[in-house]
């Protein structure tokens, strides 16, 4: 069986994760917060991914195919240091 290549395009900003996720966070900004270094934490915490359940829509549901669910995911580490 052939691993299927998925292509990675750019945030275009279309806001799909912002309507399925059911604890309704931003995870576009979570992700534009994320890229920046060094990576501010405070804002990180204020966008409070320590509420996001893990549930993958977020990466699903992208057209661009990113795997918001791993930014998030990196971002719930970082928002937990003191």
């Amino acid at each position: 069986m052939e691993k299927k290549t998925v292509t990675i395009h750019p945030c275009i900003r279309c806001g799909r994760c912002i309507r399925v996720c059911p604890v309704a966070l931003n995870p576009v900004n979570i992700m534009s917060t994320m890229k920046t270094m060094p990576v501010d934490r405070a804002k990180v915490k204020l966008l409070n991914p320590l509420a996001c359940t893990d549930c993958q829509l977020c990466s699903e549901i992208c057209p661009s195919n990113i795997d918001v669910a791993t930014i998030v995911k990196r971002a719930k580490t970082i928002a937990k240091l003191p």
